[in-house]
Parts: structure tokens; sequence; C-alpha cells
């Protein structure tokens, strides 16, 4: 935003004029918005905040809202505007409906403590109504003296209420976050607690942004604020009361451990709703992008989250199979146990018999070994005798004498011709 100071204050002064009446259109105070540095009281302002709001601007800057050509009303929503902080338009937009969060809490605060004012005079109580007029004076001009004062539960409620109508009613782009950084006030992230509002901004949304400080907050958010504060006591104390160095370490590691707890909470429920990616519930995808925010997470790297979760899912459920093949090999290798353990005395009975069968078998099988040879020496013969059986009879007695020989030899041997003959 290449703007003078200035300029950027009156950039905020309109866009404030025209959010206004879309974000709660009962409110029709008039806005006004200064630059620091042109304001002989507040150019030199030490410590001076990025934006200001108080119910007594309009007393305070009486001249400026003259040299304007108006006449300063209690009603007016008046803001100072350090433009040297500012860095954008957008940022311009974050700190105005910061300051208009801190008009609305301040508007009705004033409201309420004035008509108990008004009762106790019409009572005739006047000392009374004057306690309270300075405790109302007091609290008009208190800056707080701790840092969360005027930055508590009913600040962050309206401020949640407001950021919701502007992002549904006219696509405004930031979030809770952007208008709010309550670590600065030592208190936990703002969407933490838009987180515990649940769907109230939605529900309330009729509703005028004062009226909605009448309606009793979710009881998750009660808590929340109040172990928040009870934190934003211990840090406190701890930075600012001398303590010995055992008891400061001592709180310091409980006030760690409880931020831990809830980012790791943070970051499951950032996992859980990526896991559901497929079938996301209802808000989910506002609820993502107020985790991404709080958790400081690129953008960018969502999608890879996404790819990781779902390659881990797969892997998961690969690993879930693997496990139950696994749980079914052991049940198998107990069973086999059991087999073996009732079986292994027959087995060893039968391998028993069987070796003593294999000895009786070695003699037979030596004999049968033999068997080859005697089979050849008997085929041998038995061709001799068919040559000699096919010999042409002649007139030779010798011959005759021999068939006559062989034929008792076959005769003896219980053999005919047919038996030799191929």
């Amino acid at each position: 935003m290449t703007a003078t100071p200035t300029e950027k204050a009156r950039y905020c002064e309109w866009f404030l004029r025209e959010a206004l009446p879309r974000i709660d259109p009962t409110v029709t105070d008039r806005v006004m918005v200064f630059d620091a540095g042109v304001l002989p009281d507040w150019s030199n302002h030490q410590n001076m905040p990025a934006g200001f709001t108080s119910l007594k601007l309009p007393y305070e800057l009486r001249n400026a809202i003259e040299s304007r050509g108006l006449r300063p009303e209690s009603t007016d929503f008046i803001t100072i505007l350090d433009g040297k902080q500012i860095s954008s338009e957008l940022h311009a937009e974050a700190i105005g409906l910061h300051e208009l969060a801190h008009h609305i809490v301040e508007r009705d605060l004033a409201r309420r403590l004035f008509s108990v004012l008004e009762t106790e005079f019409l009572l005739g109580k006047a000392s009374e109504a004057a306690y309270l007029a300075n405790r109302v004076l007091e609290e008009m001009n208190d800056e707080g003296t701790l840092p969360w004062e005027h930055h508590g539960e009913d600040f962050i409620r309206i401020a949640s209420h407001i950021v919701q109508r502007a992002r549904s009613r006219f696509g405004w782009l930031l979030t809770i976050d952007d208008v709010i950084q309550p670590h600065s006030y030592l208190l936990e992230r703002a969407s933490t607690y838009r987180d515990h509002l649940g769907s109230e901004p939605d529900d309330l949304a009729h509703l005028p942004l004062a009226r909605v400080l009448h309606v009793p907050a979710p009881e998750s958010f009660r808590q929340f604020a109040e172990r928040d504060l009870a934190d934003a006591t211990t840090q406190w104390q701890f930075l600012t009361t001398p303590l010995s160095t055992e008891y400061a370490m001592s709180l310091l590691d409980q006030f760690r451990s409880r931020r831990e707890t809830k980012k790791s909470d943070r970051w499951s429920e950032y996992a859980a709703i990526l896991a559901r990616n497929k079938k996301p519930k209802a808000g989910d995808a506002d609820r993502l992008a107020d985790l991404v925010a709080a958790l400081e997470i690129n953008p960018s790297a969502v999608e890879v989250h996404l790819a990781i979760l779902s390659e881990a899912s797969a892997l998961t459920a690969r690993l879930e199979k693997l496990k139950a093949l696994q749980a079914e090999d052991l049940r198998l290798e107990e069973d086999r146990q059991t087999l073996s353990d009732a079986f292994l005395p027959v087995l060893r009975e039968y391998q028993k018999n069987i070796n003593a069968i294999d000895k009786q078998r070695e003699p037979i099988r030596h004999q049968l070994a033999t068997l080859p040879g005697e089979t050849e020496t008997l085929d041998a013969m038995q061709k001799r005798f068919a040559k000699l059986l096919r010999t042409e009879p002649g007139p030779c007695a010798a011959n005759q004498g021999i068939t006559r020989e062989i034929r008792n030899m076959m005769n003896a041997m219980g053999l005919t011709e047919d038996d030799i003959t191929p």
C-alpha cells in the first residue's frame, strides 16, 4: 500500500463506512478515522498501537472533529490510526474491524453502566450515582494495566461475529487471526476462541452486535476463556514478579505443556479433517482454513499433506491386511505344533518299524542283485539249444545220438521245443 499515513486513515474510514451497514445495519454511529501523525497530542505518543479506539475520543479530539465542520457526539465511532504501521489496504481493513469490535463492546458497557447510574439517581441515591459516574469515567479512560484488558472474551467474541459477517456478506478475505493477535496480550490464538464459539456467529447473525453480548456465550467458549486467562495470569506473574529460579521454571514448564497440548490437539483435528476429505462434514472447509492459519501452514502444503495422508491410508490398509495374515499364520503354526505333538510318538514308532523291515529286506535284495547274471546265462543256454535243434538230421549216427541226448536233457529239464524256439 504505497500511500501516505493520512491516505491510509482515509481508506480505513471509507472501508468502515461501507462495511458497517452490511455487518450491522442497526449501528448508525458516525465513523471517523484520524491519522495519529497529524494530531498534536498523538504524533509523539509512545507505544502507539496501529489503531486506538475509546469512548473518550469524541471529547479529546473535539478540535479535529470541528475542523471537519462537525460537532462531537458521544455516539461517534472514532479511531486513531498510525498509518506508519499499516502495510496494505487489507491490513487497514483488519485494523478497522478490530477497532469496530472495541467500539461495540465499550459502547454496550457504557450503556449498561449509565442505565444503572440513571436508576440509582432516580431512586434518590445521589451518592451512589456519583460513585458510579466516577467508575464509568475511570473505565472510559483506563488504558489497561494488564496486557489482555479490553481484549478479553467479550472483545474476541464480538470480533469473531464481525469477521464471520464480513466473510459471508461481502466476501472479506481475512480471518479472525488477521484481526486479533492475542499472543500480544498473552492469550491463545483468536481462532481457538472462535472454534469454541461453534455455530454461534451463524446462529446469531440476525441479531445486532450489541444484543449478542446479552446472550450467554457457549459453555465451551466460557470455560476455555477462563482457562486461558488463568494461563495469561500465570505468565504475567512470571514476567512481573520476582520469583525463585526453580518456581519460575516450574511455571514456565506448566505453561509450555498446556500450549503444546493445545497445539497437538489442533494438529490432530487438522489430520482428521484431511482424512475424511472424500466424505467431509459440514463446516470442514471453514474449519480447515482456520486450522491452516492457526498452525501457520503454507496453503500450498495442504495438497501435499493430502497426498501423503492418502498414501498413508493405503499403506495403513495394507498393513492391516498383513497383520491379519500374520495372525492367520500364527494360528496355523499353533495347529501344526499341536498335530506334531500329538503324532510325533506315532511317527517315531512308524520309523522304527520301517527300519526293521529295511533290515529284513537287505539279504533278499542281495540275492536279487545276482538275478541279472543268471538270467543272461539261461538266455544263452536257450539260444544254444535252439541252434542245436535247428541242425539238419543227417545220416551221421553221431548227430542222431547228439539229438537224442539233447531231447533227453530237455525232458529232464521239463522243456519242450516251444520253450526254446524263438
